[in-house]
């Protein structure tokens, strides 16, 4: 396959992947918890990977697609109406906001929900030291944890290796790997970062280093279903095993599909076999949005090869209240563009109200949810 195929068809199969997972929980799930998974398309690790995509840019002088941080931080401001399930990190930095990077959570988490998007990162540079700046600055946003932020890196190097070379071996990329984890120091890494890490993170970061290394060694399906909470670690490690099985045998066996964490290590699998294999799929008469996807798949190559020179987005001062419009409404709204009020539902509870909309815009269809309490 030529690069801009890999790149395209990696970055479907990222949804993909995904989507699977939702399928198989859906058939495994009762009758109201199908209804409460209403029009979801996939889990927030897509919307992540997707919201991610639009605030890419590209600067070909500096030689790096970055992210733009202004339209990320009205993106993620934006998620809370209509974020797919709650996820530990990210749910805690929208809700809390920057005084989130002062919570134990932050800190000590090692779930590390959504990591996968910084896949998007090796996709999208040619470079790869960018691809790794770029990625440790996006695993900070959500969590501080040393496994976690190892785990968004590996992935990203193991995604540029597949790209560099598409013979590469079992044994060949797990010696890279830890290669890569001996010659990786946590001051390289912080020199674009203001403050002082305490000593005691240094001491976990290296201790995070050493654990990778020994299990990366003998690598082998790890049972999840024995494991209440699944770390960045084991997600990172499944997803390499998840990832041979599909070289060897083109498709993955494993029973553990309800478990959190399973759609990531579906995503994170499917995006790398893609790189290097085409992957064919039936696209979902349910699924409205992969027109979308597949744009977004386009415009990454497009992003790669810095054909888009993309501005910095300005924040819009008329801020637009999307609930106070009335179904048939149509408005430019500053993150959404277009978008048409497709139907509006108000539910009163007994100590708040619930108000639901459907929007239609270029991206899709999105169910947005706003919660008022109600005074006495």
């Amino acid at each position: 396959m030529k690069e801009n195929e890999r790149i395209t068809n990696a970055f479907v199969s990222f949804i993909y992947g995904d989507i699977l997972t939702l399928n198989k929980r859906r058939t495994k799930k009762g009758i109201n918890e199908k209804k409460e998974m209403g029009r979801k398309q996939w889990s927030y690790t897509s919307e992540l990977l997707l919201i991610l995509s639009k605030c890419l840019i590209d600067n070909e002088k500096m030689y790096e697609v970055i992210v733009d941080n202004n339209r990320l931080s009205e993106e993620l401001d934006f998620w809370k109406y209509y974020i797919t399930e709650k996820a530990t990190n990210i749910t805690g930095r929208i809700n809390v906001g920057v005084n989130y990077y002062n919570n134990k959570e932050y800190w000590d988490c090692k779930i590390g929900c959504g990591f996968s998007s910084v896949i998007l990162f090796a996709l999208a540079n040619k470079n790869y030291n960018v691809t790794q700046r770029e990625t440790y600055k996006q695993i900070l946003i959500f969590n501080r944890h040393p496994q976690v932020v190892l785990a968004g890196l590996l992935l990203a190097r193991t995604a540029h290796m597949l790209l560099e070379n598409s013979d590469i071996t079992k044994v060949e990329l797990y010696e890279r790997l830890k290669d890569f984890l001996i010659h990786l120091q946590l001051a390289d890494l912080e020199n674009e970062f203001s403050g002082e890490l305490p000593n005691s993170y240094r001491v976990s970061f290296e201790r995070e280093k050493i654990n990778f290394m020994l299990e990366m060694g003998s690598i082998h399906n790890n049972d999840l279903r024995e494991k209440e909470v699944i770390t960045s670690k084991n997600k990172f490690l499944e997803s390499i095993y998840c990832y041979w099985e599909l070289v060897k045998k083109g498709e993955i066996n494993v029973d553990y599909a309800d478990n959190e964490g399973f759609s990531e290590i579906y995503a994170i699998a499917h995006t790398l076999y893609a790189l290097n294999n085409k992957l064919a799929f039936e696209e979902s008469s349910e699924n409205i949005e992969w027109k979308f996807v597949k744009e977004m798949s386009v415009y990454i190559n497009k992003l790669r090869h810095f054909h888009v020179s993309k501005k910095r987005y300005i924040s819009c001062n008329q801020n637009i209240d999307l609930f106070s419009l009335q179904v048939g409404d149509r408005v430019k709204h500053q993150i959404l563009n277009l978008c048409k009020i497709l139907e509006k539902r108000v539910v009163k509870h007994e100590k708040k109200t619930e108000t639901t909309i459907i929007v239609e815009c270029k991206s899709g269809v999105y169910e947005l949810k706003q919660y008022n309490c109600m005074k006495n």
